[in-house]
């Protein structure tokens, strides 16, 4: 029996004495996942569920240590509708780690409004100097350099021969159409193709996001994304073009570098303007529309397969975009905003 114990003790202590191995848990993120939750919480706003967005934005900001900045946005306003300072405290940090800053809360006048009530401008101002470096550490400074010199010369080239030299020898408007299809086509196949594939699509959370349509006097008519390359292939695709690239840029996509939206876009450029006509051209209906009701069923197939909600949905929160623009007009400015349109 003393041997029995004795050998139960040495069992122990070797057990307690001997390194044990770490357990991680690693998941990446489920970025499709997130964009399906996120137009929960739209479809909610647009229903006027003001409550229930609020707990839509909070399951998907779990699935991702850096949303985008324009969900954050929503999402402070949607607690300031609510008057819930806490919620908006919490929210705060992880807005500013995304790339919003105080000065563009406080040009909203439903935000302001309710910093001012909460008395929370010094407390915003803190938690942004706390957070600015760790959203300045996500962006790839290589990349945000590199895209934007090809964006340069794309907008160089295409202000050229698609606007000036037109002007000048309306008959050649065809041949400086295929010389800048020529210099757009080296862009992306040589230049911008190969960086997606070292380094990722160069979109939001790699470079960063800006206010776009920034006008210092009117929060209502800017948004935040990153645009850059997706201008840059909406070119591209603005004329024939093959499919080579769609199994890329649909990786990218779940691996959250390229937005569903913007993904959307670049193959309606290519369902409009693709190589290979069949007639059931792969369009999102997200920039451009396809008309045929025989393929609306299809085309919100793929759409859900990215996240997306229906094209029919989406319709709707442009309608609600175009009505707020309208609005603006008169003086309308408080409300929640979706970044589809004005509204």
């Amino acid at each position: 029996m003393i041997y029995f114990y004795l050998i139960i003790y040495l069992f122990r202590i070797i057990n307690i004495t001997e390194p044990q191995p770490e357990i991680t848990i690693t998941a990446a993120p489920d970025y499709i996942e997130y964009t399906r939750i996120i137009n929960k919480a739209e479809s909610s706003i647009l229903n006027e569920k003001i409550g229930e967005a609020q707990h839509y934005y909070d399951e998907a900001f779990k699935l991702t240590k850096r949303p985008l900045t324009n969900h954050c946005y929503t999402s402070l306003q949607v607690s300031a509708m609510l008057k819930d300072p806490l919620h908006f405290k919490d929210l705060s940090g992880i807005a500013f780690r995304s790339g919003l800053k105080p000065e563009y809360l406080e040009k909203d006048s439903l935000l302001n409004s309710f910093i001012q009530e909460e008395h929370l401008y010094e407390y915003l101002e803190q938690t942004y100097l706390e957070n600015k470096d760790a959203y300045a550490a996500q962006i790839d400074k290589f990349l945000y350099d590199t895209i934007g010199k090809i964006a340069i010369k794309d907008q160089k080239w295409k202000v050229y021969y698609l606007e000036t030299m037109p002007k000048k020898h309306p008959e050649r408007e065809k041949e400086y159409e295929q010389i800048y299809d020529s210099i757009v086509s080296h862009l992306v196949e040589e230049q911008l193709m190969p960086l997606i594939e070292q380094y990722g699509y160069p979109g939001e959370r790699k470079l960063g996001s800006d206010p776009v349509g920034y006008v210092p006097n009117d929060a209502f008519r800017w948004a935040f994304v990153n645009n850059t390359a997706k201008l840059v292939l909406l070119h591209y695709y603005s004329r024939p073009k093959t499919e080579r690239y769609n199994a890329l840029l649909n990786k990218e996509v779940k691996k959250g570098n390229l937005v569903p939206e913007h993904y959307a876009s670049i193959m309606d450029f290519q369902a409009q303007y693709g190589s290979h006509k069949t007639g059931e051209e792969k369009f999102y209906n997200q920039w451009m529309y396809s008309k045929d009701s025989t393929q609306f069923e299809a085309i919100n197939r793929r759409r859900a397969e990215i996240g997306l909600p229906t094209f029919q949905e989406k319709e709707k929160k442009d309608e609600r975009g175009h009505e707020k623009c309208a609005g603006l007009k008169q003086g309308q400015y408080h409300y929640i905003k979706l970044f589809h349109w004005c509204g």
